[in-house]
C-alpha cells in the first residue's frame, strides 16, 4: 500500500518471505486469486472482499489479467511497523495481516480502528487488490501516487457498509463539491483518513465513479502536483 500511515508505503516493493504458515488454500470463485490463510473463514472473507473490489473495478476497465496470490499472515515481510497490507508487483503477491494482528498494528489513532476487525481486514484486501488490478491493466508509473491511492482508498471504503463508514469516519463530504485540489500528496501523507474519506465521497458521486477514474488513467484529469 502507499500513503496511508497504518497501511504504509509498501506497494511495488519486493516481498522477502512469509509471516505465517498458511493452513487453508483456495482459488476464489470469480476472481483469479489463490488465497492462503490460517483458517477457512479468513479464506472466505478474503475472496468475498476481493470479489467486491473487482465488482467495482471491472466497470472501470480494471481487472486482474492473471492469477495472483494472497497470503494472510501474522507478520508482514516488508514495510514499516505500521503496515497492514502490501502488494508485490514483481511476484504478483498480496500480504494482509490477520485480524488478530490488525488491531495491534493499527492502534487507536486512525478512524479505521473504529471499524470491526473483520471489516478492517476486508477493506485492506480490497485496497491491495485495487493496486494489483491497476498494475495488471495500466502502467502504475503513469499515475502519481495520489491518483493510485485515490482509487485504492475509494474502493477500500466502498466495499464496506455505508453505515459503518459513517460511524467510523463521520459524515462524508459532498463528493460533487470536492475539487482536484482536495487530492494532493501532502494531504495523503499528513491526513490519510481525510484523504480516504474524500476519495470515497468523490468516487461515489454520480458524475464521478468510473468516468473520473478513466479520465485519471487517460490523463484527462490530473491532481495538482506540489513543489517547483
Amino acid at each position: 500500500m502507499r500513503g496511508f500511515r497504518p497501511l504504509a508505503l509498501t506497494f511495488g516493493l519486493l516481498l522477502q518471505g512469509q509471516g505465517a504458515v498458511a493452513q487453508e488454500s483456495m482459488t476464489c470463485d470469480g476472481a483469479p486469486i489463490v488465497v492462503n490463510a490460517p483458517s477457512d473463514q479468513l479464506v472466505r472473507q478474503s475472496c468475498e472482499a476481493a470479489g467486491r473490489a473487482l465488482a467495482l473495478l471491472r466497470p472501470c476497465g480494471l481487472d486482474l489479467g492473471n492469477t495472483i496470490s494472497l497470503a494472510v499472515v501474522d507478520t508482514l515481510s516488508l514495510g514499516s511497523d505500521h503496515c497492514l497490507g502490501a502488494y508485490d508487483c514483481n511476484a504478483d503477491r498480496i500480504e494482509v495481516l490477520a485480524p488478530g494482528s490488525l488491531s495491534e498494528t493499527l492502534g487507536t489513532g486512525s478512524a479505521f480502528a473504529a471499524l470491526d476487525e473483520d471489516m478492517i481486514f476486508q477493506s485492506v484486501v480490497a485496497h491491495e487488490v485495487t493496486h494489483a488490478a491497476l498494475t495488471h491493466t495500466v502502467r502504475p508509473a503513469i499515475l502519481p501516487v495520489e491518483a493510485q491511492e485515490y482509487l485504492a482508498y475509494a474502493v477500500q471504503l466502498s466495499v464496506l457498509p455505508e453505515t459503518a463508514v459513517d460511524a467510523a469516519f463521520g459524515p462524508s463530504p459532498d463528493g460533487s463539491a470536492l475539487d482536484h485540489g482536495s487530492f494532493n500528496v501532502m494531504i495523503l501523507m499528513m491526513a490519510p483518513d481525510a484523504y480516504a474519506l474524500r476519495a470515497y465521497a468523490h468516487f461515489q458521486a454520480p458524475e464521478h465513479g468510473c468516468a473520473f477514474v478513466e479520465g485519471l488513467i487517460s490523463g484527462l484529469y490530473r491532481f495538482p502536483q506540489l513543489g517547483p
